[in-house]
């Protein structure tokens, strides 16, 4: 089960992506939507390490917690440019 949740994140944050592009919001609401699900967590690993900077774990722990916003932030911007990709692919071969 461990294993597949790293994949389960990354799978979550490109669907959430791919709605974000659909939903008829101003852009300042969807970019904070954005920010606020990619943040969430990452920041269940980095701010105890901020926190409590002697633990012995605390740099593997704040390694996992940025790599998870990275690989948040790509996941998100797939699944938004995707499907913004795809929609005008649609639309050209529409015409």
């Amino acid at each position: 089960m461990t294993e597949i949740l790293p994949f389960l994140y990354i799978l979550v944050l490109t669907l959430f992506g791919w709605v974000l592009s659909l939903v008829r919001w101003k852009r300042e609401r969807k970019w904070l939507a954005a920010i606020g699900s990619v943040l969430g967590v990452p920041a269940l690993f980095i701010i105890p390490t901020l926190t409590h900077p002697g633990n012995e774990f605390a740099s593997l722990q704040r390694a996992v917690g940025i790599t998870a916003l990275v690989w948040g932030v790509v996941a998100v911007a797939l699944g938004w440019g995707g499907s913004v990709w795809l929609r005008r692919l649609r639309d050209r071969t529409r015409r």
